[in-house]
This record gives C-alpha cells, sequence and structure tokens, in this order.
C-alpha cells in the first residue's frame, strides 16, 4: 500500500489518500522508465524543475477520454463511481466514503471523529481489486470489435507527493 499526501485541498486541509498495491506497482514500473532528469515531481511539468500543471493534467484526461472514445467522461464520473460502489456494493459506512473523497462532515458528529489512514486502506484496495477484475484478457466490444488502447503516462494532481506507505 502506498499514501499520496495530497497538498491543501478545496477543504483547506491537506488529506492522504491510500494508493492500493496496483498502482504502485505501476508507479515503480513508470520510474524505472521515465526520462532521466533533474526534476524532483513523479509527474513533471513541461518546463524543467515544475509540476505537472492543471492544463497539462486537462490535457492528458483529453486524450484518455478520446483514446476510450468516452467523449463524455469526466473524473466526477469516477468518484461517483467509487462512492456507488463502496457503499452499494461493499458497505462501506458514510464516513468512510466521505473520508475517501475529501468530503467536509459538516455534523455534529463530524467535528469529532475522523477517519485514520490506515482505516481506509482496506476499501480503497478493495475498489482496486474491483476495478482490475474488469480488465479481461479479450478487448472485444460488444459487436466482437477490438478496442486498441495505447499506454498512458500517469497524471497526478501537481501538489502531490508520493512515498511508500508501511501496511
Amino acid at each position: 500500500m502506498g499514501c499520496w499526501q495530497k497538498g491543501r485541498t478545496k477543504t483547506g486541509e491537506t488529506q492522504e489518500v491510500p494508493v492500493p498495491w496496483q498502482a504502485m506497482k505501476w508507479i515503480q514500473a513508470w520510474k524505472a522508465i521515465r526520462p532521466i532528469h533533474p526534476n524532483p515531481y513523479l509527474f513533471p511539468g513541461q518546463n524543467l524543475g515544475t509540476p505537472l500543471t492543471g492544463d497539462g493534467v486537462r490535457q492528458r484526461w483529453d486524450e484518455l477520454r478520446h483514446r476510450l472514445r468516452m467523449p463524455g467522461l469526466w473524473t466526477y464520473d469516477l468518484r461517483r463511481t467509487l462512492a456507488c460502489y463502496l457503499g452499494n456494493e461493499l458497505h462501506y459506512d458514510d464516513t468512510t466514503i466521505r473520508a475517501l473523497l475529501n468530503h467536509f462532515d459538516g455534523s455534529a458528529l463530524g467535528h469529532y471523529y475522523f477517519k485514520s489512514f490506515d482505516s481506509l486502506t482496506e476499501p480503497i484496495q478493495a475498489y482496486a481489486d474491483w476495478l482490475c477484475a474488469l480488465k479481461k484478457d479479450d478487448t472485444a466490444g460488444s459487436r466482437g470489435t477490438t478496442v486498441p488502447l495505447q499506454p498512458l503516462q500517469p497524471v497526478v494532481e501537481h501538489r502531490a507527493a508520493w512515498h511508500d506507505y508501511p501496511g
């Protein structure tokens, strides 16, 4: 399991997001083949020593949607899928789902009750296992046509810092 340390988010707080083993394996492979240069960012921007910008992320997202032939796919759809699967299929509680989505809980209890990083690793790993199980060796579409996909470079919010997290 890994940890994505996001900088200050829209809630004004920093956030640590568990990174499942599948993604950590992918990140290690990317680190092994990425171009060597003195940029400290895992996913560098266009200019030397700079992080990936919001415009760069949008450009990569547009490329991904084009390659998937899903022009209407937005990151919000992915968050909704995560929330629904965790609640409906895996039966995680609202507090866990809210914590993974970094949603503010304005209830009286929300002021006192926080989810630990360790309590979020199991649900995010279960979600990653489900996503990976969707991938099939046969990529044939419903009409028997093959949809070839090219590998993409990973995209991460420019404020993100990655590190290995024991556990």
